[in-house]
């Protein structure tokens, strides 16, 4: 018996590793503020495509990945993503990026995250329109938005409206100032 409790408090403190994909998943987990945006697009490879994934990122084919070839991925997937707030377009800035080697990518059990944040003013009367699309579709066709609201927003215009497109890739808020302060944000 004391041998299992070391066993299973051996095993407890060990880091998990993710279960293999059979498809490439893509999503993004989007924070909306009255004055700025936070992205975190995150790409699970398949077992099938994880390696082909990595070498797409390691441009000079060295089996690494250095800062140029991070930074000139980062590049792709942010020229590749929009946000418009009321009709004008606001650029993505990378703030962070997370690779898993190429042997846990090409087993399908690794990650590719990366870290960027807009920003702009909801200001003014309501109300207020946002979209935000990813079109970076190199790996899969499909990317899921998944959206959250930093409490400034909430506490001024309450939840948004929110409409995502059929595909999952786009997503649109319509923000309305709150009963309390119909004058705007």
């Amino acid at each position: 018996m004391r041998g299992l409790a070391m066993l299973l408090a051996l095993v407890a403190g060990m880091p998990a590793l993710a279960h293999p994909h059979l498809y490439v998943d893509q999503q993004v987990r989007l924070s909306l503020g009255l004055s700025s945006a936070e992205a975190v697009l995150t790409i699970v490879p398949s077992v099938e495509d994880g390696a082909a994934i990595f070498d797409y990122i390691d441009a000079d084919a060295n089996g690494k990945i250095d800062a140029a070839e991070t930074a000139g991925f980062g590049q792709q997937v942010t020229a590749a993503i929009r946000l418009i707030v009321d009709g004008t377009s606001i650029p993505f800035a990378i703030t962070g990026t997370t690779l898993a080697d190429r042997a846990l990518l090409a087993a399908g059990a690794g990650r590719i995250e990366l870290q960027a944040t807009a920003e702009f003013a909801l200001s003014g009367p309501g109300p207020h329109d946002v979209e935000f699309a990813v079109w970076f579709y190199a790996f899969d066709h499909d990317w899921f938005v998944q959206p959250f609201y930093f409490p400034d927003l909430v506490e001024a215009a309450g939840y948004p409206d929110f409409t995502r497109s059929e595909d999952g890739s786009r997503v649109t808020f319509h923000i309305e100032p709150t009963a309390a302060d119909p004058g705007g944000l």
